[in-house]
C-alpha cells in the first residue's frame, strides 16, 4: 500500500514536473542554439566557364571540331537554308530557269560589247530549253530592250573581277592549309608519273594538276553550273577524254543541282554538254520540268570498243526526271533509264549511290536512297553491258546479319585486281542514314556476302557516324584486293584501312592531329606512279584534297604522312556577311562552310582560320575600334543546339583570346541556319541578332535582350519556339536613324520599327512576292526608303505550276505609310535591261551617288548593277564586270569598301573576288582609300613606312595623326596616290584610336580613317544571366570574370554601384581585387534587398545560463526521489529558475516600444547594377539589370 502524499509533497511533485518540462524545453532550445555551430556541408558551385551552356558567355573561344556533330538535323537545316530558299514556295526550281538566266546574261554582255565595238561572245553550243539556237543564240522570251538598254559599268566594260583567295586557308588544325569541299577525284592512267589528277569542287568546278598537286588550274569556271558530283576518265582508248557529272549528290543540304553530263576530249581545255534535252520519248539526265539533276556517280565501260557506254547515277525531281541508273551507248549523246524498273505510278525512282564495272563489262549498282526505299540494295547486270537496251539487273542477296528493311545509303567498291571481290558500306535508313548499318564483302561476285565485324569502327562507333548519309566512301587498292579504305566523318575514324580483307582496321587519317586530314570524306582515288611506291592515294573531304605523296598507301602512317595539296586551290564556300576593315580593303572576315570564320590579310591570297571552327556565318568589324570584331557559327536551336557568337579584341581577327557573347539569347528560339547578325555603324556596341524575333545588345555582345515579338507573321504570335516554322533572314539598321530597324523573314514577311523596337509594323503587301527575303537595305540618308531582295524564281515554263510572275528587287519611298507602296524594279522578265529571273542574295547601295540610285546586287549567276533605281519604274540593269572574269558560282555576299571603291563578292564555291568600281559621280577627288599598317602595339618602335593611299594628293601634303585631343603632323614623301612617312614611337606610347587624315596645300582635308594603338587591356565578361528578378529581402548574384587581353598582367580593382533610386539596396563585390595574368578571375556581385514588410521586434530570447541550470537540476531531481530534503532544495531552486525565465517573457507592458516600419525599402522597379573594373588609367564597366517586384 502506497503512502498518501502530504500537501507539501504534492507541491514538490508539481514543481518537479514543471522543472522537468523546463528541462525538456531547455534541451530543445540548447539544441537549436548549438545547431548552427556544427560544421555545415559546403555547397559546391560550378567553376565559371566550366561546361558552359550553349547560351552562356565567358569561355574562351577554341577551335571547335563541330563537324562531328553534323547529324541529320544539321544537314536538314543547311538544306533548308540553301536549297529550300531557292525552291520556296514552289518546292522545286522551275524548268530551265538557270539556263534561261545565263543566256540572258550572255545577251546583256553582248549588248555592252556591241556598244563598245567589241565582238559578241560565242553562242551557246547546245540548245537550251525555252530558247532558240539562232546564230546569235537569242533567248526566245527576250522581248526587246526594256529599261533603256546598254548601261556603262562604273569602272568600264573591261573591268575585271580579280580573285583574292582563299588560296588556300592557313589552318593550325589541318596544317598548313584547307580549301573547300572536294566531291570527286580521278587520275589520268595515261600519265606514267601519276601526276595528272582531276578534282571536283562542291560548287567550285573542275581543277587539274599535272605536278601531283603542287599547282592546280581551274577548267570549268564558265560552264552553266560549276557544282560537281562525279568525274571519270575513259580508261580504254583515250584517257584524255573526261566525263563530268554536274550537281553534287552528297545530301549535304547546300548541294547545288547540275546541268547534265559534260565531256572533254582534250584534257579539259574545252567542254561540250553531251546530253540532249529530250521529250519523254528521248529522255536524258536533265530535268525538263524542274531543276537539273544531281549526278553523283559516273562509270565508263572499261572494255575496249565498249568504252562508249556510260552509266550515270542520277538524283532527279519527279516524273520529268526519275531518279535511277541512266545509260548512254553513244558517249553521252543520248540516255535511257534502266534501273530501277519503273511502274506507271512511280514518280520518284531510286538514286544510285555507287556504280562500278568489272574488267569484263559487268556492272554492279547500289541503289541507296538515304531515307529508305524498298528497292534499295545492290544489283548486278546479268551479263557484260554492250548496249543500253535489254539490260537485266538482278538484286543480290544480303547476308542474314543485315536488316534489309533498313538499307540506306550504300557505298560500293570493287577490287581492280579481282573481279569477284567487292565491298559495300551500308547506312541505316531507320535513322535517316545517320548511323552505319554495316560493311559487307563478297569474294564470289556477289553470290554470297559476309558482314565484317572485326572492329568497332564498323559497328558501334561506325567510321561515318553520325552522318553516313553525307560522307561514306570506299576504295580498294589497285593491286591488292585485301587492302580496302573507308572514309567517313568521325575525327577518330575519318579514314580507316584494312590490309587483311576487312578483318581488322586501322585509323590512318590522323584527323586528330594538326598534320592530318580534314573530317568528312567524300572521295578516294589512286594514281599510278613510275616510282616506288607504285601508287599514291588521294583523299577529298570538306577541307580539300590530300595525298599520300611518296608514302606507301599500305605503309605505316605517322607524322607528316599526308601531303596537303590545298595551297593553290580556291574553292571555299562562303556564306553571307563578309566584313571589311574600315581603314583598308586588305583585311576582311568571312564565314565558310565547314571551315569556320576566315581572315583575309592582303595582298596574300592565303587566308587564316580564325579558330572559330564551325560553319562560319555572318561577321562584323567595329568601324570605330576595328580591333574588335564579331562572328557567328551556324545556329541550331536547343536541345543539343549550337548558338555561338564570337568576339575578338586582338585586331587580327583571331578568336584564340576571344569570348562567346550570347548571354540572354533564348537558345530554343526558331532561327535560320545562318542567322542575321548586324552591327549598327552609328553605335558599334549595338548589334542585332535574329531568330524569329530580334535580339539587341548595347554592350558589345556582353548581354542581349529581345526587343520584338515573333516578326515572321503580321499577327506577332506569342512565343518563338518550335511551334512555328518561319524565321528571320535579314535585319537592317537605317544609317541615318538607328531607331529604324527593318526585318525580313523566309515567308516574305517584312516588318519595321521606328522607335528602336517599342512597336513593330508589318510592311508586307500583295505587291511583294511570298518568297524568302535575303537582304534589306535602307537609303543612307532617308530612313523611310528601303530596298528588299528575294530569292526563288518568279517565272515558270510549266503548264501545271503557275509562278508569281514577280521580280527580285523592290523599293519603297516611305515605309511609314500604311500600307507602304512597293515598286518592283527588277524589270520585265527576259528583257535585256532587266534582271534575269534568278535568286538575288545581297544588295549594296552606292553612297557616292548622291541620289542613291546606284545599287549593286549579288545573284546566283553573278553581279548586276543599275544607276537609275527608281520608285517610279524604268530601272535598267547590266552585268557588273567583264564577261568571263567571274566564275558561274553563286554570289552570297556583297560588301563595299567605299574609300577604295572596292566591291567584294563572296561566292559559294569559288572563294572571294574583288572589282574596283572607280569613282562615282560624288566620289571625292581628294580622299584616303587605305592606310598601312592599320594598328600597332602600345610601346612599339617607330613605323618607318607608314603609308597612306588615296587620290588627289598634292606636293606639300601632310598626314594628320590625331590621338585624343593631340594632333601630330607628319611630313611624308608624296605622289598623287600615296604618302609615306615615319610614325614616331611617341605617338604609339598610349593605347587608343587615332584618326588619320591628309591635308593638301590650300588647305583641304580628307575624311578620317581609324588607326588603333592596341595595348594591354582587360575585359569584364558576364558568365551568367545579366538580368535577375527578385522580391524584397532576397539577394541576387551576378557572376562575372576578368580576362586579360594583349599581355595584360596588372591587378584590377572591382566595384559596383546602384542608382540613387534603388534606396535600401546595397551592392558588394566578393573579390574586390583581381590579380590578373593571362587567365580569368571570377567575381560575384550581390545585390541585397532590405525587407519591405514591418516585423515586430524580437523578444529577449531564452537565456542560455537558465537553460543549462535547468538541465542540471532536472538531472539531480531524477536521483532525489528517495531523499526528500535534497528533493525539496532542488525543487526550490527550480522554482527560482522558472521565475527568472517567465518574468522577461511577460514584459508587463513596461519594455521598450517597437520601432516604426522602415522608410527606405526598395520600390518595385527596374535598376541597373554597374560593375566597374579599374587598373591604372584603364576603366571598364558592364551593366546588369535588377528587377524588384
Amino acid at each position: 500500500m502506497k503512502p498518501i502524499p502530504s500537501t507539501m509533497d504534492a507541491f514538490h511533485s508539481r514543481l518537479a514536473a514543471g522543472c522537468a518540462r523546463l528541462a525538456a524545453v531547455s534541451l530543445l532550445l540548447l539544441f537549436a542554439l548549438l545547431l548552427p555551430v556544427a560544421p555545415a556541408r559546403a555547397q559546391v558551385k560550378p567553376m565559371p566557364g566550366a561546361a558552359a551552356p550553349a547560351n552562356g558567355q565567358g569561355a574562351a573561344v577554341t577551335p571547335a571540331e563541330d563537324r562531328e556533330r553534323e547529324g541529320a538535323e544539321f544537314l536538314k537545316r543547311r538544306q533548308r537554308w540553301f536549297y529550300q530558299q531557292r525552291a520556296y514556295p514552289l518546292g522545286f526550281i522551275p524548268q530551265g530557269a538557270r539556263a534561261r538566266a545565263l543566256e540572258q546574261l550572255r545577251q546583256m554582255h553582248n549588248s555592252q560589247r556591241r556598244a563598245l565595238g567589241l565582238p559578241p561572245l560565242p553562242a551557246q553550243t547546245t540548245q537550251i530549253a525555252g530558247t532558240s539556237t539562232s546564230s546569235g543564240g537569242q533567248v526566245a522570251i527576250i522581248s526587246g530592250n526594256a529599261g533603256g538598254g546598254f548601261v556603262v559599268p562604273p569602272s568600264g566594260t573591261g573591268a575585271a573581277w580579280l580573285p583574292i583567295g582563299p588560296q588556300a586557308t592557313s589552318s593550325t588544325f589541318n596544317s598548313p592549309f584547307t580549301s573547300g569541299r572536294v566531291t570527286a577525284i580521278a587520275s589520268d592512267p595515261r600519265d606514267a608519273t601519276g601526276k595528272t589528277v582531276y578534282i571536283g569542287g562542291a560548287d567550285g568546278g573542275v581543277w587539274k594538276t599535272t605536278d601531283a598537286g603542287a599547282t592546280w588550274t581551274p577548267l570549268f569556271d564558265y560552264q552553266p553550273l560549276v557544282s560537281i558530283g562525279s568525274i571519270v576518265l575513259d580508261p580504254a582508248t583515250n584517257p584524255s577524254t573526261i566525263y563530268v557529272g554536274t550537281g553534287e549528290d552528297n545530301y549535304g543540304g547546300d548541294n547545288v543541282y547540275g546541268a547534265g553530263v559534260y565531256k572533254s576530249i582534250d584534257g579539259g581545255s574545252t567542254w561540250t554538254r553531251d546530253s540532249t534535252f529530250g521529250a519523254p520519248a528521248s529522255p536524258s539526265p536533265l530535268d525538263n520540268n524542274r531543276q537539273g539533276p544531281m549526278i553523283g556517280n559516273l562509270a565508263v565501260n572499261p572494255v575496249s570498243l565498249k568504252n562508249n557506254i556510260l552509266l550515270a547515277g542520277v538524283r532527279g525531281r519527279g516524273l520529268a526526271l526519275q531518279s535511277g541508273l541512266w545509260c548512254s551507248a553513244d558517249s553521252g549523246a543520248t540516255w535511257a533509264h534502266v534501273l530501277p524498273v519503273m511502274q506507271p505510278t512511280d514518280t520518284a525512282g531510286d538514286p544510285p549511290t555507287g556504280i562500278v564495272f568489272d574488267s569484263t563489262g559487268v556492272a554492279y549498282v547500289a541503289l541507296g536512297f538515304p531515307f529508305g526505299e524498298s528497292r534499295n540494295g545492290i544489283y548486278k547486270s546479268s551479263a557484260a553491258i554492250t548496249s543500253c537496251s535489254g539490260i537485266i539487273f538482278n538484286k543480290l542477296t544480303m547476308p542474314g546479319t543485315i536488316n534489309t528493311a533498313n538499307l540506306g545509303r550504300i557505298a560500293l567498291a570493287i577490287a581492280p585486281s579481282n573481279n569477284t571481290t567487292l565491298y559495300a558500306a551500308i547506312a541505316d535508313s531507320s535513322g535517316s542514314s545517320s548511323k552505319l548499318l554495316g560493311v559487307i564483302k563478297t569474294t564470289d561476285g556477289g553470290t554470297t556476302w559476309a558482314k565484317l565485324t572485326g572492329s568497332t569502327l564498323l559497328t558501334t562507333s561506325g567510321f561515318c557516324n553520325d552522318q553516313c548519309f553525307y560522307d561514306i566512301v570506299l576504295a580498294v587498292h589497285p593491286t591488292d584486293p585485301n587492302t580496302v579504305y573507308a572514309g567517313g566523318s568521325a575525327k577518330n575514324a575519318t579514314l580507316i584501312r584494312s590490309t587483311d580483307g576487312g578483318s581488322t582496321w586501322t585509323e590512318i587519317s590522323r584527323a586528330a592531329f594538326s598534320d592530318g586530314l580534314h573530317v568528312d570524306m567524300h572521295a578516294i582515288a589512286f594514281a599510278k606512279t613510275s616510282a616506288t611506291p607504285t601508287f599514291s592515294l588521294y583523299a577529298g573531304n570538306d577541307g580539300g584534297v590530300w595525298s599520300s605523296g611518296t608514302n606507301d598507301p599500305k605503309g605505316t602512317v605517322g607524322l607528316n604522312y599526308w601531303s596537303n595539296l590545298n595551297g593553290p586551290l580556291n574553292i571555299t564556300q562562303f556564306y553571307p556577311g563578309i566584313s571589311i576593315h574600315p581603314s583598308t580593303p586588305a583585311f576582311a572576315l568571312g564565314g565558310a562552310q565547314d571551315n569556320g570564320v576566315q581572315i583575309y590579310n592582303g595582298p596574300s591570297l592565303t587566308w587564316t582560320d580564325s579558330g572559330l571552327g564551325c560553319d562560319g556565318g555572318m561577321t562584323a568589324i567595329d568601324p570605330q575600334t576595328p580591333t574588335t570584331s564579331y562572328s557567328e557559327c551556324e545556329y541550331l536551336p536547343d536541345p543539343n543546339g549550337v548558338l555561338l557568337i564570337g568576339i575578338a579584341y586582338s585586331g587580327d581577327g583571331m578568336f584564340g583570346n576571344g569570348f562567346v557573347g550570347t548571354t540572354g539569347i533564348t537558345s530554343t528560339d526558331r532561327g535560320n541556319f545562318i542567322p542575321p547578325l548586324i552591327l549598327d555603324k552609328n553605335n558599334p556596341l549595338t548589334l542585332y541578332f535574329g531568330t524569329c524575333r530580334v535580339w539587341q545588345t548595347k554592350d558589345g555582345a556582353n548581354s542581349w535582350n529581345a526587343i520584338s515579338p515573333d516578326l515572321t507573321s503580321s499577327t506577332h504570335p506569342a512565343g518563338c519556339g518550335s511551334g512555328g516554322a518561319s524565321v528571320l533572314t535579314a535585319i537592317a539598321v537605317a544609317p541615318s536613324a538607328s531607331s529604324t530597324i527593318y526585318t525580313g523573314a523566309d515567308d516574305g514577311e517584312i516588318e519595321a520599327t521606328t522607335n528602336s523596337g517599342t512597336a513593330w509594323a508589318s510592311l508586307t503587301t500583295g505587291t511583294l512576292p511570298g518568297r524568302v527575303i535575303t537582304q534589306i537595305a535602307a537609303d543612307p540618308s532617308n530612313s523611310k526608303k528601303a530596298y528588299v531582295t528575294f530569292s526563288g524564281f518568279g517565272s515558270c515554263n510549266n503548264v501545271v505550276v503557275v509562278c508569281d510572275g514577280k521580280g527580285h528587287v523592290f523599293v519603297t519611298a516611305d515605309a511609314t505609310v500604311a500600307p507602304p507602296v512597293w515598286t518592283d524594279i527588277s524589270g520585265a522578265y527576259g528583257a535585256l535591261g532587266s534582271l534575269p529571273d534568278i535568286p538575288v542574295n545581297d544588295l549594296v547601295i552606292d553612297p557616292d551617288d548622291s541620289t542613291h540610285s546606284t545599287i549593286y546586287v549579288a545573284t546566283d549567276i553573278g553581279a548586276f548593277f543599275t544607276t537609275n533605281a527608281s520608285t517610279s519604274g524604268g530601272t535598267t540593269w547590266a552585268p557588273l564586270g567583264a564577261a568571263t572574269t567571274l566564275p558561274n558560282s553563286e554570289i552570297l555576299s556583297l560588301t563595299l569598301h567605299d574609300p577604295s571603291r572596292t566591291l567584294r563578292a563572296g561566292t559559294h564555291g569559288r572563294g572571294v573576288w574583288d572589282i574596283n568600281l572607280g569613282p562615282a559621280a560624288n566620289t571625292p577627288s581628294f580622299q584616303i582609300s587605305s592606310i598601312s599598317p592599320v594598328m600597332a602595339m602600345q610601346g612599339a618602335a617607330s613605323i618607318a613606312n607608314f603609308t597612306v593611299n588615296g587620290t588627289g594628293f598634292l606636293s606639300g601634303a601632310t598626314i594628320n595623326f590625331k590621338m585624343g585631343t593631340t594632333t601630330t603632323v607628319l611630313t611624308p614623301s608624296v605622289t598623287s596616290t600615296q604618302l609615306v612617312a615615319t610614325l614616331p614611337s611617341a605617338q604609339l606610347a598610349a593605347q587608343g584610336v587615332a584618326q588619320v587624315s591628309v591635308t593638301n596645300p590650300g588647305p583641304a582635308t580628307t575624311a578620317t580613317v581609324p588607326f588603333v594603338v592596341l595595348g594591354p587591356d582587360f575585359v569584364i565578361v558576364s558568365t551568367g544571366a545579366t538580368s535577375k528578378t527578385v522580391k524584397a529581402g532576397v539577394s541576387a548574384s551576378f557572376p562575372v570574370s576578368i580576362a586579360a587581353l594583349n599581355g595584360f598582367t596588372s591587378s584590377v580593382t572591382m566595384s559596383c554601384s546602384l542608382p540613387v533610386s534603388a534606396k535600401g539596396t546595397t551592392c558588394a563585390v566578393t573579390t574586390p581585387l583581381a590579380v590578373n595574368g593571362n587567365g580569368t578571375v571570377s567575381v560575384t556581385t550581390t545585390v541585397l534587398l532590405p525587407p519591405t514588410a514591418f516585423r515586430p521586434p524580437a523578444g529577449p530570447g531564452f537565456p542560455l545560463p537558465i537553460a543549462l541550470a535547468s538541465l542540471a537540476i532536472a538531472a539531480l531531481l531524477a536521483f532525489s526521489r528517495k531523499q526528500p530534503r535534497l528533493r525539496f532544495a532542488l525543487t526550490a531552486a527550480c522554482a527560482a529558475l522558472l521565475l527568472a525565465a517567465i518574468l522577461p517573457l511577460a514584459g508587463c507592458g513596461s519594455g521598450p516600444s517597437a520601432p516604426p516600419p522602415p522608410t527606405n525599402t526598395t520600390p518595385a522597379g527596374t535598376y541597373t547594377v554597374t560593375v566597374t573594373g579599374t587598373s591604372g588609367g584603364i576603366t571598364h564597366t558592364t551593366p546588369f539589370t535588377l528587377v524588384v517586384q
